[in-house]
């Protein structure tokens, strides 16, 4: 029965969470691995006799589910844990105009848990020739070029106030 709470991870979208993220917390992961717990206990207890030799009652059921709440909640902090001190930052672009890019950067390296590096900042559109603190890499049209020249991870959307997202990017 142990191996059934990895697909029920899985169902519960634990495993795929982390590439759509900066900032990787496991208590943000609370409330789903309450539900892994929750449906795990419940399958067991509904079960019963079919993958526990014994008695499964209300005590042990209770029991099986703060292990496992406990347990995952740890065990999932470790790793995450190990994986920052042996995974590199994710080398990062951002998209936008310069005063919104200082803004994003900015709350990037206060920010603890995210490991990010920005390597610079394309702007949205041709005329954009603001400066800050950070390289301007190129023009927007050239995006795919420039990912791969300075092995960009990830790019970063930064709108300005003046920019609407129903206007074309050409």
């Amino acid at each position: 029965a142990i191996a059934m709470v990895i697909p029920v991870c899985k169902l519960a979208g634990l495993y795929d969470r982390d590439e759509h993220l900066l900032h990787k917390r496991t208590l943000d992961e609370a409330p789903a691995i309450f539900y892994v717990a929750t449906l795990y206990t419940l399958l067991a207890f509904l079960a019963g006799a079919n993958v526990v030799e014994g008695t499964f009652g209300r005590p042990q059921a209770a029991v099986l589910w703060g292990v496992l709440f406990l347990f995952m909640l740890l065990l999932r902090g470790v790793a995450r844990a190990l994986a920052g001190v042996l995974v590199p930052e994710e080398r990062c672009v951002i998209l936008g105009n310069a005063e919104a890019a200082h803004w994003l950067s900015t709350k990037l390296e206060r920010c603890e848990g995210a490991r990010v590096e920005v390597v610079g900042r394309v702007p949205l559109r041709p005329d954009d020739t603001s400066v800050n603190e950070l390289p301007l890499l190129g023009r927007f049209d050239a995006l795919e070029a420039l990912f791969a020249e300075h092995r960009v991870d990830r790019a970063l959307i930064a709108p300005g106030s003046g920019d609407t997202d129903h206007r074309r990017l050409d």
